[in-house]
This record gives structure tokens, C-alpha cells and sequence, in this order.
């Protein structure tokens, strides 16, 4: 699991470049370590952006931004999953339409206890903190919010036609 960090520049400068720029996918906000809160269908699906010092543990040296969706269990025990795993039916075709291989994480080997959400993102290795750079992350994080946005929408439609809470 990545580790989250503070960038609250970082952030406000990925908002202005949002503001004049045409990428078509909801508005989102800033918080500490993430640029998210959006929900994107129902309550269960959260468009999200991260700036990580690290992706695990085992690489300390390693820097990333990533994004993707966070399905979280918002209709009782196992909502989360039910969803994620009906999505990860369709894993070869989004991952076909998307031009990239995505991370998908069921979060089920979380200790103590599994976490009742799951991911499903990409990442890119680069520095948030390298401000000469972040014109180029900026365009890497929109370009990829704007897939996940169109790509998933009609996955989404697709689940929650088929699961009953």
C-alpha cells in the first residue's frame, strides 16, 4: 500500500491547471495526500488522485503519482467486493480500451483486517516535488482521471444492474 503524503501545492497547482485545461471528467477536491471525494456513480465509486512518497515499503527511494477508482462499502458488509469482482469480469476489455495495464486490488490481504474497499489504478514514477515537472504529471494524472471517468461509466451501470444489496 502506497503511503500518502501532504502536497497541498501540488494540489492547488494540479486545480489551476484543471481550470484551463478541456479534460471532461467531474470536479474534484483537494485533501491531505489525495485529490478526491468525487463520487462518480451512486455512492459506491470515488474518481481519486495521489501523490505517493513511496508505493510499498520496499522501495523508499521510489516516487509515484497515481490514479484510479475506489469502490467503497457503502451498502453493508461485502458491498465493496461484490462490486469489484463483478468490475474484474470485464479486467481484459477495460484494461484493452484503457491502453494500459491497471492495478487491480482487491485489498483482501490486509492485515489485520482485510480493508473493506478496493482499487483499481495506475502509477506513474515521478517526483511530486520536482515543480519543473509538474506540467507533464499534471497532464499524465488528467489524461488518466478523463479514461478511468469514460472507460468505467458504463461498467458502473452494468454492476449495478446485476447486484442487490
Amino acid at each position: 500500500m502506497a503511503k500518502k503524503t501532504d502536497h497541498p501545492d501540488y494540489w492547488q497547482g494540479f486545480k489551476v491547471f484543471l481550470r484551463v485545461s478541456s479534460y471532461q471528467f467531474p470536479q474534484m477536491k483537494a485533501r491531505v495526500g489525495e485529490f478526491n471525494n468525487k463520487v462518480i456513480h451512486g455512492p459506491h465509486y470515488l474518481l481519486v488522485a495521489w501523490a505517493n512518497s513511496t508505493r510499498d515499503g520496499n522501495d523508499k527511494e521510489c516516487q509515484f503519482i497515481s490514479c484510479g477508482i475506489v469502490i467503497h462499502q457503502k451498502a453493508g458488509p461485502g458491498s465493496a467486493k461484490r462490486r469489484f469482482d463483478r468490475l474484474l469480469e470485464h479486467k481484459v476489455e477495460i484494461n484493452e480500451a484503457f491502453g494500459s495495464r491497471l492495478d487491480w486490488d482487491r485489498k483482501d490481504d490486509r492485515l489485520p483486517i482485510p480493508i473493506q474497499q478496493s482499487q483499481i489504478q495506475i502509477w506513474k514514477q515521478v517526483n511530486p516535488k520536482d515543480k519543473t515537472d509538474w506540467t507533464r504529471q499534471f497532464q499524465w494524472l488528467a489524461e488518466r482521471l478523463e479514461k478511468f471517468y469514460r472507460i468505467f461509466m458504463p461498467y458502473f451501470e452494468k454492476v449495478e444492474a446485476d447486484i442487490e444489496d
